[in-house]
C-alpha cells in the first residue's frame, strides 16, 4: 500500500473516533441533565427549597463525577482533532511533494 494510502486510512480512522466521542458528548449532555433534574426532585421530595436544590445538584458528587467525565471526553477529542489535522497536512505535503517530483519529470 502507499504510503499516502496509509495516511488517509489513518486520517479517516481518526475522524470516525472524533464523530463517536462527538456522539459520546452530546449523549452526556443529555444524561447530565438528566441526572440533575433527578438530584433536584430528590432533594425537592426531601424538602429543599427550588433554589436550594438547584444549587446542590451542581455540587452533587455524582453530578460531578459525571461532568468530569465530560470534561477528559472533551480533551480526547481536541486531541484526536490535533492528531487528524497533523495527519492531513501530512497528506497535503505528501502530495505536494509528488506534484513537484511530477513537474521536474515533465
Amino acid at each position: 500500500m502507499h504510503p499516502i494510502a496509509v495516511q488517509i486510512n489513518s486520517l479517516g480512522k481518526l475522524r470516525d473516533r472524533i464523530a463517536e466521542i462527538a456522539a459520546l458528548e452530546a449523549e452526556g449532555e443529555l444524561t447530565g441533565r438528566i441526572l440533575r433534574l433527578t438530584i433536584e426532585t430528590e432533594l425537592r421530595q426531601k424538602g429543599t427549597t427550588k433554589t436550594d436544590a438547584e444549587k446542590e445538584a451542581k455540587a452533587d458528587g455524582r453530578y460531578l463525577a459525571h461532568e468530569r467525565t465530560q470534561i477528559q471526553l472533551a480533551y480526547d477529542r481536541a486531541v484526536l482533532e490535533a492528531d487528524a489535522e497533523s495527519e492531513r497536512f501530512g497528506i497535503e505535503l505528501q502530495l505536494a511533494l509528488m506534484q513537484r517530483e511530477m513537474a521536474v519529470v515533465a
